[in-house]
C-alpha cells in the first residue's frame, strides 16, 4: 500500500470510526443528524451515510484490485461461497421484500469485503498506522460518552430519549439499577468499553510519549468504570469466558502442554486469582460510585414508568430464549435457503400477525442463529468451514509460537467477538465499530496465519 492509499484509508477509516460510535451516543447522533442535513440542504448530495457507502465501495474496489493476484485463497474462496449463498437466498426469497433483501445484502458483503480483505493486504507497519488512529479517536469518543453516562449516575438522572430512527423513546441515566447513561443500548457500550480495553494494553507497550500513556491508563480506568455500572450480563460473561482462554493460553504458553497436572494446575489457580480480582475490582468501583451518589442524591429513585415486560429477575434471558425458539421454529419453514438480510420478520408477519415476533419485531439476539435465519443451512454450513479453518491455522501459529502482540490483539478482539455475539447481533448485520474490528482482526490472522504457516494461495498454485 503506497502512502497516498495508506492516508485515504486511514482518514476513511477514522470517519468511520467517529460516525459509527457517535451515533451510538444521543447528543452526538443528534448533532451528527443536523450537521448532515444542513449539509445535504446546501450541497443536495453530500450525506453523512452517503459518504460512508460510497467510500466503502470505493475502498472494496481499491483492496480487490490490490489483492488480485492473490485473492484466490482458501479463506476468500469460502467468504465468496457465503456472499454467493447470500445473493441466492436473496433470490430464493423475492416474495418478501427483493430490493430490500439485496441492498441489505450487499451491504454485508462489502463489509467482509472492506475490513477482511484491508487488514489482509496491509502491511505491518501500514496496519499499525491505521488501527493506533482509530483506536486513539474511538477512545476519545467513547471517554465522553462515558463520562458523561457517570455524570448522569452520580446525579441520579433518568429519562428519554428520542434517538433517530427509534420508534420509540430510548432510557438514559440510571434505569433499574443499569447505568444505560447516554448510549443507546448499555450492552453495547460495555462490550465497545472491553473490546478498547484491549486495544488500550496493545497500544499502551507501543507509543513512546508519557502524556500518551497516561492518557491511555486514564481511559482505561473510565472504561472499566462504565462496564461496571452498565451492568450488562452478556459483557459480563464475555469478560469471563476471555480470561479463561486467556488463561488457558498462558498455561499452554508456560508448560507447553494442556494435559499435564501442573498445566491444569497452573491454569485453575490463575483462573480463581483472576475471578476474585474481577469480583473485587467490581464491588471496589460499584460501591465508590454508589457511595458518591448517595452524598449528593440521598434518595436514589431508580423506577421508571418505562416498564419492560422482558427484564425480570423471574426472565434471566431478557426473553432471549422464546426468541431463540421462535426463530428456529420460523427457520423450518425455509431450512436450506433461509429468509435472507431482512425477510424473516416479514414472513413472520405475513405467517401470523400476532405472533411474538410480530409485534415485537424483535432480531435473534444471536449470530449464530442470525446467519441461519438470513441464509439458512447453506450459510451456516459455509461458515463453519470459513472459521474451522481459521481456527486450524491459528493453532498451527500458536503451536509454533511465531505471534505477535498486534495477532494476540486480533485474537483478542475475535474471541470476544464469538461470545458476545451469541446473545447479541451485529458481526453479520451492517457497519458498526464492532463489526469492523471483528473482521479486520479475522482479516489479520488469515494473513499472518498465511505467512507463517508457508502456505501458497490457491491462485498461486494454479498459476494466477
Amino acid at each position: 500500500m503506497n502512502k497516498k492509499a495508506r492516508i485515504a484509508v486511514m482518514i476513511y477509516m477514522v470517519y468511520l470510526t467517529i460516525y459509527l460510535l457517535g451515533n451510538r451516543i444521543g447528543i452526538f447522533m443528534t448533532g451528527f443528524d443536523m450537521i448532515s442535513d444542513w449539509v445535504y440542504g446546501v450541497t443536495h448530495v453530500i450525506e453523512s451515510y452517503r459518504i460512508m457507502m460510497v467510500g466503502g465501495l470505493l475502498m472494496a474496489g481499491y483492496l480487490v484490485f490490490c489483492a488480485r493476484k492473490t485473492l484466490v485463497r482458501m479463506d476468500t474462496v469460502i467468504l465468496g461461497v457465503y456472499m454467493l449463498a447470500l445473493m441466492l437466498s436473496v433470490v430464493a426469497n423475492r416474495d418478501l421484500g427483493f430490493s430490500e433483501n439485496f441492498m441489505e445484502s450487499a451491504k454485508i458483503g462489502m463489509v467482509i469485503v472492506d475490513f477482511y480483505l484491508l487488514a489482509r493486504i496491509c502491511g505491518k507497519k501500514d496496519w499499525y498506522y491505521i488501527i493506533k488512529r482509530v483506536l486513539f479517536w474511538a477512545c476519545y469518543i467513547w471517554d465522553i460518552g462515558c463520562l458523561i453516562s457517570m455524570g448522569m449516575y452520580l446525579f441520579n438522572y433518568k429519562g428519554y430519549y428520542y434517538f433517530s430512527g427509534f420508534n420509540r423513546p430510548s432510557r438514559q441515566g440510571i434505569m433499574s439499577g443499569r447505568l444505560f447513561g447516554i448510549f443507546s443500548d448499555p450492552n453495547y457500550a460495555a462490550f465497545i468499553s472491553f473490546l478498547l480495553i484491549g486495544g488500550i494494553l496493545y497500544l499502551y507497550h507501543r507509543v513512546r510519549p508519557k502524556w500518551l500513556r497516561i492518557y491511555l491508563l486514564i481511559s482505561g480506568v473510565i472504561q472499566a468504570c462504565y462496564i461496571v455500572l452498565a451492568v450488562s450480563r452478556s459483557t459480563y460473561v464475555t469478560i469471563f469466558c476471555t480470561l479463561v482462554l486467556v488463561f488457558v493460553f498462558n498455561a499452554y504458553r508456560m508448560k507447553e502442554k494442556f494435559i499435564s497436572w501442573d498445566a491444569i494446575k497452573y491454569m485453575v489457580t490463575r483462573i480463581l486469582a483472576g475471578i476474585a480480582i474481577l469480583v473485587a475490582t467490581y464491588f471496589v468501583i460499584l460501591f465508590a460510585f454508589q457511595g458518591l451518589g448517595y452524598v449528593i442524591t440521598p434518595n436514589r429513585d431508580v423506577e421508571t414508568e418505562f416498564e419492560r415486560d422482558d427484564v425480570s429477575e423471574d426472565n434471566i434471558s431478557n426473553s432471549r430464549f422464546r426468541i431463540w425458539m421462535d426463530y428456529l421454529e420460523l427457520c423450518k419453514d425455509r431450512p436450506v435457503t433461509g429468509f435472507s438480510a431482512r425477510g424473516a420478520l416479514t414472513y413472520a408477519q405475513k405467517l401470523d400477525a400476532h405472533s411474538y415476533l410480530s409485534n415485537r419485531q424483535y432480531n435473534t439476539h444471536n449470530m449464530y442463529l442470525l446467519v441461519l435465519v438470513q441464509t439458512g443451512l447453506l450459510g451456516v454450513l459455509t461458515m463453519v468451514c470459513f472459521f474451522g479453518y481459521l481456527l486450524w491455522q491459528t493453532i498451527l501459529v500458536l503451536r509454533k509460537k511465531k505471534y505477535t502482540k498486534l495477532f494476540l490483539l486480533s485474537l483478542f478482539w475475535t474471541v470476544t467477538g464469538f461470545v458476545f455475539y451469541f446473545f447479541n447481533v451485529g458481526v453479520f448485520t451492517s457497519y458498526r465499530f464492532e463489526t469492523m474490528l471483528f473482521w479486520c482482526a479475522l482479516g489479520f490472522i488469515g494473513e499472518f496465519c498465511y505467512e507463517k504457516n508457508g502456505k501458497k494461495s490457491i491462485g498461486h498454485r494454479a498459476g494466477v
